[in-house]
């Protein structure tokens, strides 16, 4: 690689074919893995009409009876919901979709982002040190993105074209930015904020674009010819910060909406999805270390790659001294060296390790917990910095080589074709990895030997074997994955399943119930568990005579009536309409404030919304009417355990299970208040005196393996 310059703009075109052709693969798979939600089973793309729902609805809310957690993620992402709508409407078959259409959507797309790369670091070259002094680099760090497999999450996931939407405008809006310093120009001013909306509207990640943005306002050169010019920048980056600031207001507004003003999340993942939500402080402290070296692993040597992280997949690191963390703390150090020697003469290297720092650190996991604990789809924007500086890497070798005399043509061939190796080797692992995502099975089975500790893979395997009609095989994987995580609803609901197909219906029950009690606002939950109940001849206490439309008209006929405003509680319970349950259930109560099951019922739905302070008051309302109820009690010892009262919770807890010493639920609650309260040998104690009892398979049994084996890793992080 010599000093010469490529010198055509057709490299831009031919990175960008890199692009498609290294994820061409994809366009025969199927919908896999969250594709089924939010394109397969969704209304609103069904018709351009729909324009509401597209622009003005949330990203989960796919159809107006969809269940959507409102105290989870909060995400509005109408720009690849719209171009599903267009996918659709484009289809020579308005009837059915067809997944071939929208995998070409997201392979064109990343042929496009992967063009813009070349066009970015080009202009970044020419605006540091001079046109056609980066055409190597630029085109080595096109080609890099291009054909990398970090970026099969994104491109071979149609969901994930909300990645690569993003990535585009992001990169474009960038480059944009630096024609509009070059040669300040409304048209480039609007075409910036119009691809900073585009990149906001497609993803939250989009706003990287705005620290990109200062950065390099902040850090390339400034030349000026007098003070006349200096204004005059000065005005043009007033004007230009303008636009992006309406843009941003006006996506703030429409974001609002959509989410009905909830703009962030209001409250953290499970640890299910991120297990730092649930992390001592020295984990916090050094597990994000250990997730930038698994990432930056993940671009240098992309064997092992996985469409989860969740809980177990990467242990958390609890001492800089793990190797992966004490690795990370080493590329910290080392970023921090290259910003510092470059600062004064603002090198591309110094440049490349800000803008990574601009754009990974809202995924890192630091003081601001994800959703999520490592996706490599979010590394899609982050890539570039750090394939950008690879490129840099390799041309300066290459440049070091090839300026000796002696064989100087021949070195020149040699490093091109090191070059060309290093990015068929990438394009290959790309079209190998492209066919895990063929199906969510083939996915799944893919993630389980990449990550067999992972519960979430552990549960979606035996959830598909449940769908092959292969009961027998899921239910133990499911075991399993409850032995990873026993807190996880939606594995012990597709237990029940399992169970229900055995014809183990007693079993089915536990697994259902327990289901419905971690998840009160699931009402799929509550249906399974009454359907199961409906078939072993007993009552559901959610399932009322009448159905939801004629207790409502009933309502409204009798408001004086309680009996039908404690049912129509009951039904919006089962329906997991909880906000409506709650007043229903206080109308009954107001008519009749000494029934106890009634005012129970209203304690528990207010804590399953989020009212905490109020449900914990009317739990010791039911306790002053009935004293001895068991339900009450071990309630009452959840809310104190979670508010640090592990004294009080424990005489609640002791107190139900010898009110109800044959219910599993007092049992269980009286051992996992000793492990909250850090006395692990008395709730280890407590678990194996109940598996004691238990027979060797079914629920109850997997319910309580799966809270020994989370005991024992609190055990290993305490170091007890």
């Amino acid at each position: 690689m010599g000093r010469s310059a490529p010198g055509s703009r057709w490299w831009g075109v031919g990175i960008g074919l890199l692009g498609a052709l290294s994820y061409a693969n994809t366009l025969p798979n199927d919908f896999a893995y969250d594709d089924e939600v939010v394109v397969v089973h969704s209304e609103r793309i069904r018709s351009l009409s729909n324009w509401r729902e597209i622009w003005l609805e949330d990203w989960w809310q796919v159809d107006k009876q969809s269940y959507s957690d409102r105290h989870g993620d909060r995400l509005y992402r109408p720009l690849p919901v719209f171009t599903y709508a267009l996918n659709f409407a484009l289809s020579s078959n308005p009837n059915e979709l067809h997944a071939f259409d929208f995998h070409l959507v997201n392979v064109v797309l990343h042929g496009i982002a992967s063009g813009l790369v070349w066009v970015l670091v080009r202009r970044l070259h020419a605006v540091m040190l001079s046109a056609g002094s980066g055409e190597w680099i630029a085109v080595a760090a096109g080609l890099l993105f291009a054909a990398h497999p970090i970026h099969a999450d994104a491109v071979a996931s149609v969901v994930g074209r909300a990645d690569v939407l993003a990535g585009a405008a992001v990169i474009g809006g960038l480059a944009c930015s630096l024609s509009d310093r070059a040669r300040p120009r409304w048209s480039t001013r609007l075409a910036t904020g119009g691809l900073l909306g585009a990149a906001l509207l497609s993803k939250e990640s989009g706003i990287i674009l705005l620290p990109w943005i200062a950065i390099c306002d902040y850090w390339l050169p400034r030349p000026s010819n007098g003070p006349d010019e200096a204004r005059q920048r000065r005005m043009g980056l007033v004007k230009r910060y303008a636009v992006l600031a309406v843009v941003f207001a006006v996506y703030v507004v429409l974001r609002g909406i959509a989410c009905k003003w909830a703009l962030l999340q209001t409250s953290g993942t499970g640890a299910l999805d991120n297990p730092l939500t649930d992390a001592t402080l020295t984990e916090r402290v050094w597990t994000p270390f250990k997730i930038l070296s698994v990432y930056l692993g993940l671009i240098v040597w992309p064997a092992t790659l996985s469409a989860d992280y969740s809980f177990n997949a990467i242990p958390l690191a609890d001492t800089p001294f793990d190797p992966l963390a004490l690795a990370g703390i080493a590329i910290v150090l080392l970023a921090v060296i290259v910003v510092a020697r470059g600062w004064r003469r603002r090198t591309p290297a110094a440049l490349a390790v800000l803008l990574f720092a601009g754009s990974y650190l809202m995924f890192a996991n630091g003081p601001k917990l994800l959703g999520t604990f490592i996706a490599e789809r979010l590394f899609y924007v982050p890539s570039l910095p750090v394939c950008w500086l690879a490129a840099q890497l390799l041309v300066r070798v290459g440049r070091a080589w090839t300026s000796q005399p002696a064989g100087q043509p021949l070195r020149r061939w040699v490093c091109a074709g090191a070059l060309a190796v290093v990015v068929a080797a990438l394009a290959v692992r790309t079209i190998v990895r492209n066919r895990d995502w063929r199906t969510t099975n083939t996915l799944f089975w893919a993630a389980l030997d990449a990550y067999p500790e992972s519960a979430r893979v552990q549960g979606g395997i035996g959830k598909q074997l449940v769908r092959e009609g292969r009961a027998a095989e899921a239910l133990e994987y499911l075991k399993r994955a409850i032995r990873i995580f026993p807190n996880s609803a939606s594995v012990y609901n597709d237990l029940g399943l399992v169970y229900e197909a055995l014809g183990e219906l007693e079993d089915a029950e536990q697994a259902a119930a327990v289901a419905a009690s971690m998840s009160p606002g699931n009402p799929m939950f509550h249906r399974n568990l009454a359907h199961i109940r409906k078939l072993r001849g007993v009552n559901s206490p959610f399932a009322p005579e009448r159905s939801l439309d004629e207790l409502l008209a009933a309502a409204e006929q009798n408001p004086d009536d309680f009996q039908t405003h404690y049912q129509l509680g009951l039904a919006q319970i089962q329906a997991g309409e909880l906000p409506k349950a709650v007043e229903a259930l206080e109308r009954a109560l107001a008519i009749d404030p000494d029934h106890v099951d009634a005012r129970l019922d209203y304690a528990i739905q207010l804590f399953a919304t989020e009212r905490q302070a109020e449900g914990f008051e009317q739990f010791k309302k039911v306790l002053d009417l009935d004293p001895d109820n068991w339900r009450a009690h071990t309630n009452m010892a959840v809310c104190l355990a979670i508010g640090g009262d592990f004294d009080g919770a424990l005489r609640h807890a002791e107190k139900a299970r010898d009110l109800a010493p044959n219910q599993f639920q007092t049992w269980i609650n009286l051992a996992q208040v000793h492990a909250h309260a850090d006395r692990f040998d008395e709730a280890m104690a407590l678990y194996r005196r109940i598996r004691s009892g238990l027979p060797e398979k079914g629920a109850n049994r997997a319910i309580v393996e799966g809270c020994i084996e989370e005991l024992h890793r609190r055990r290993r992080q305490a170091g007890r």
